[in-house]
């Protein structure tokens, strides 16, 4: 039993994506398996929370998301950046190194 948080601030953003994008795992987990978050919501700049986590280098944020949104890996931010792009662009070897 759980229940969804997938509230929004003004910029769209849900607490999944301030979790995913300050690196905070359990957090994460947390709103994924517990709450239902819903990873595939984009923010109003058109960033899901894996674009963030991806281009921080949170490759463990990464993995979990991956995990309960397997197709987020292709899925391009408003400048037609997936997840790989966006690792390689902010120098987050380790992620874009991943096929």
């Amino acid at each position: 039993m759980g229940f969804t948080m997938n509230v929004k601030d003004e910029k769209g953003r849900t607490p999944l994506h301030y979790a995913a994008s300050t690196g905070y795992l359990d957090g994460v987990r947390f709103f994924l398996d517990k709450c239902h978050s819903d990873s595939s919501q984009a923010d109003t700049s058109g960033i899901l929370p894996i674009h963030s986590a991806s281009s921080k280098g949170y490759d463990k944020i990464v993995e979990e998301l991956l995990r309960h949104f397997p197709a987020s890996k292709e899925l391009p931010n408003s400048d037609g950046q997936n997840i790989l792009h966006l690792a390689a662009k902010f120098g987050k070897r380790a992620l874009s190194k991943r096929r």
